[in-house]
């Protein structure tokens, strides 16, 4: 897997123009349903995953 591939809070802050502690809210992304992930200490999502949500919204 690239590393380009994986979109961390900031980078999808800035795409979507949401703050990054809206997104870091649990409630948040269980309403919305925003597939993300932790890995490590850090959450981040898959550029595709991420792509295909936003379609489908």
């Amino acid at each position: 897997m690239l590393e380009s591939e994986i979109l961390f809070v900031e980078d999808i802050s800035r795409l979507f123009s949401i703050s990054q502690n809206t997104i870091q809210r649990k409630k948040w992304r269980k309403q919305t349903g925003m597939p993300l992930h932790k890995i490590g200490k850090k959450l981040c999502g898959f550029k595709r995953e991420i792509e295909e949500w936003a379609k489908s919204k």
